[in-house]
């Protein structure tokens, strides 16, 4: 636990020549500055800091020895950024009267001026700036029996003009803001590094454009994350956040996101709920964005991560998921190239098969959409195989390139199929393994037929599986019959084309491949195990 730190301030003024020549039983009596009288927690709601802006700062005093000099730590919620644990005061050695002198941090870049506390009372200090960069000004600081007088600040009501949330306490455990209800953000919201917003049962955030111009953008760092928490340590304490502005400036990176999944953050015309942390939404005709990086989602009763078909996931780095109950990432087909190959799908604990409901990234989208692949995308193979999982069957038409290491596993029934359509690009796959590392397409339970196959209907000259594994396959027909792969003419299109080399297709249903029409190169590919022909003509 952080703590702030300590102001260690000389306070006591002697006669240093007692010991010489005693003192002068004229001379005035010393100056006493009795600095204990400003232990604990001093509050100013009016701070002149940052020219026209006016803000909240916290001043914790912890006066442990009054033998030396030391600092006070403090934030503001201001522009001036002054945030833990940036030192407010600094030097302060006692002066004359109930005063003692200093450095005061004037400015967020780090400028510090002459300052002079004064001790009126008990429960005041002025504080007065004399600087040649700014107009001198005084400020009062007021004395409140504790922190918890005046944090965290809750947040009750929608977010509609531009607004920063500061770290106000440098402890990570005491939240600085508590949101008490599901509010929409309407305006830019930015949230600075180590701010904790604690959400009470059932709040949350939507970052909308529903009539309103609505961002969110918090960057902490790695050594001070930005946490978005339940006040209940609980899965499933509050809803979560949901992105339904397609804003560049939407952005989660070193940020934790703990305990969400109370309500349904997705919900589909259809009736079908989804809870999770995060969501990419699609609301009303508005498609939201994000760019998510270097962040952790934990602890969630739900997804991790949702992104739904029509948004875009910008950007996606180095997260990772731990203990959430459902999949770690439910993404649809076309935002897949964003996933990155250094994300943590197993929760740290793949020796344990991992600590989500499914440990990789589910390909799904609402159950009325279509979610076609659409711009070209590469498919990394994921951290310590973790695999793609394909929930509903998808249409490829564009280029999909899948890294050697991949693995790809269907559930029942489902397929991906490569269109050739004179309106769109051809669908293409490229799926070039390694004899070390081979791709791997198969079903999610290991029996032959539970998935359909993979259809090739594209004339594309590159369409090439070289070092990969198909297995299982054959749930459904294609061009009549069933198998692991599919060369399928599509009606009056070109004819297929599909070079399958130093390959292994195995525990088909019935034929390894069926071939229909058009160009076909198995050269070097094995078949075993499969209840038809190694091909089917």
């Amino acid at each position: 636990m952080k703590k702030i730190n300590a102001i260690v301030v000389s306070m006591l003024f002697v006669c240093t020549s007692v010991f010489l020549t005693g003192c002068d039983d004229d001379d005035p009596a010393p100056t006493i500055l009795d600095i204990t009288t400003l232990n604990g927690s001093w509050v100013d709601d009016n701070v002149p800091l940052a020219g026209e802006e006016e803000g909240f700062v916290v001043v914790e005093f912890l006066i442990t020895d009054t033998s030396a000099d030391g600092e006070v730590y403090a934030a503001t919620l201001n522009d001036a950024n002054i945030v833990c644990p940036d030192p407010l005061f600094r030097n302060l050695v006692a002066a004359e009267g109930n005063s003692f002198v200093g450095e005061g941090l004037l400015s967020s870049g780090g400028s510090y001026e002459d300052v002079t506390l004064t001790l009126i009372d008990d429960n005041t200090i002025n504080v007065s700036w004399d600087c040649s960069s700014c107009t001198p000004v005084v400020d009062v600081l007021s004395k409140t029996t504790s922190l918890s007088d005046v944090l965290p600040i809750v947040v009750n009501s929608d977010i509609d003009e531009e607004t920063t949330f500061y770290n106000i306490v440098c402890d990570p455990d005491i939240p600085d803001y508590v949101v008490t209800d599901l509010i929409d953000v309407r305006a830019h919201l930015t949230i600075m590094p180590g701010v904790v917003i604690a959400f009470e049962a059932n709040a949350g955030m939507d970052i909308t454009d529903v009539n309103a111009d609505g961002s969110l953008t918090a960057e902490g760092t790695g050594s001070d994350k930005i946490i978005f928490t339940g006040t209940e340590e609980e899965a499933g304490f509050w809803r979560g956040l949901s992105f339904e502005s397609n804003d560049s400036r939407n952005v989660l990176r070193e940020v934790n996101v703990r305990y969400a999944g109370s309500d349904p953050i997705v919900t589909y015309g259809t009736g079908v709920a989804l809870h999770g942390a995060v969501a990419i939404e699609s609301e009303s005709g508005f498609n939201g964005s994000l760019s998510i990086e270097r962040t952790t989602i934990s602890n969630t009763s739900g997804y991790g991560l949702i992104v739904e078909e029509g948004t875009l996931l910008r950007e996606f780095g180095a997260n990772s998921f731990v203990n959430n109950t459902e999949s770690a990432v439910r993404i649809d087909a076309n935002n897949v190239g964003a996933i990155d190959a250094f994300s943590d799908f197993f929760g740290g604990i793949p020796e344990l098969n991992g600590t989500n409901g499914f440990n990789g990234v589910e390909i799904n989208a609402s159950v009325s959409s279509i979610h076609d692949i659409t711009e070209d995308a590469v498919w990394p193979a994921l951290d310590r195989g973790a695999a793609y999982r394909v929930e509903q069957s998808f249409d490829v038409e564009a280029q999909l390139n899948i890294m050697p290491g991949a693995i790809i596993e269907f559930e029942a029934n489902q397929t991906a199929i490569f269109k050739q359509n004179l309106d769109i690009p051809l669908g293409t796959l490229i799926a070039k393994g390694t004899e070390s590392d081979p791709i791997t397409f198969t079903g999610v339970l290991k029996t032959p037929g539970y998935w359909q196959g993979l259809i090739i209907q594209s004339n594309s000259i590159l369409n090439e599986m070289d070092y990969c594994i198909i297995e299982y396959g054959g749930s459904d027909p294609i061009a009549g019959e069933l198998a692991n792969i599919g060369v399928e003419k599509d009606g009056a299109y070109d004819s297929p084309s599909l070079k399958v080399t130093n390959s292994i297709i195995r525990y088909s249903a019935g034929c390894g491949i069926v071939f229909e029409a058009g160009n076909l190169n198995y050269d070097g590919s094995t078949f075993s195990d499969n209840v038809g022909l190694d091909v089917c003509l």
